[in-house]
């Protein structure tokens, strides 16, 4: 398949985030983010800009992170994307770094596997 030089503006991704459960360990939960398609430069700027502490990975969410599917508000009821909801869910103390390591792996594509 052909690369195309034109790119949609978003894209849907997974998210995996673990959050502890009570007696130790801890469940995999999953949603699926709409990312912000970014250019090259725009990410080498986001990237300094976290080096530089001006930025975290909540900063880093609200920059990327466009729509969702599969985050509830209550079991079986979907929340439906909002910036006001997006802030909510970065409240939950796994989720930032879930979500910029997920974006990352969209940039980085699969990683190898050692033999």
């Amino acid at each position: 398949m052909a690369i195309r030089v034109k790119q949609s503006a978003t894209f849907m991704w997974p998210v995996e985030v673990m959050i502890p459960k009570s007696g130790g360990g801890f469940d995999k939960v999953t949603f699926d983010a709409e990312f912000r398609r970014l250019t090259t430069e725009e990410w080498r700027e986001m990237v300094d800009r976290m080096a530089q502490g001006k930025i975290d990975f909540s900063d880093i969410a609200i920059e990327i992170v466009t729509g969702w599917s599969g985050v509830n508000d209550e079991p079986d009821t979907p929340l439906p994307f909002s910036h006001t909801a997006l802030k909510e869910l970065l409240n939950i103390a796994q989720v930032p770094g879930a979500i910029y390591n997920a974006f990352s792996k969209s940039l980085n594509g699969p990683a190898r596997e050692k033999n």
